[in-house]
C-alpha cells in the first residue's frame, strides 16, 4: 500500500494503528487500489461527508432506489 501511495510503510502503519488520522488524498488511491473493498467512509467516519459530499448524495439516491424496488409488486 504504501508503495502505491508513495509513502513510506511507517506512515501507512501509523494511521493502520490509528496514531493518526489517514490523509485525505490517500483515501481515493485506496479505494481504487483495494477495488472499493476499503471505501474512503471506512477511513473518514467521522468527516467523509464534509470532504466527499457527493457520496452522501450518491448514498442517499442508491438507497431510494432500493426502497422503491422493495414497494414494487
Amino acid at each position: 500500500m504504501a508503495r502505491h501511495l508513495g509513502v513510506s510503510p511507517q506512515a501507512v502503519g501509523e494511521c493502520k494503528k490509528g496514531g493518526r488520522p489517514v490523509p485525505i488524498p490517500w483515501c481515493p488511491k485506496v479505494e481504487s487500489v483495494t477495488g472499493g473493498e476499503v471505501t474512503r467512509k471506512d477511513l473518514r467516519p467521522r468527516d467523509w461527508q464534509e470532504i466527499w459530499p457527493e457520496l452522501a448524495t450518491i448514498e442517499s439516491n442508491s438507497q431510494s432506489l432500493k426502497k422503491q424496488a422493495k414497494e414494487s409488486p
